[in-house]
């Protein structure tokens, strides 16, 4: 079985992610995507934020898009 690591930051942290991972603009000028669907990315609506293909990438809080990112982290 191949263990994966899967981090957590809390509501209060998330500006200062998004800042240091230089993303903070494109969410707050509502220009971040969710990556499965497309929906707009917002403060209120981001569920995750990962590395795919060397980008930063966006899930939103739609649980179908929840589903595919457990999919993608698991393959």
């Amino acid at each position: 079985m191949i263990r994966r690591n899967m981090k957590a930051v809390h509501d209060d942290d998330l500006i200062a992610l998004l800042k240091s991972l230089q993303c903070f603009d494109v969410i707050e000028t509502k220009r971040a995507q969710c990556h499965f669907c497309g929906k707009t990315i917002t403060l209120n609506n981001i569920e995750a934020v990962f590395p795919k293909d060397s980008e930063v990438c966006f899930c939103c809080g739609h649980i179908h898009c929840y589903e595919e990112l457990i999919k993608l982290k698991n393959a």
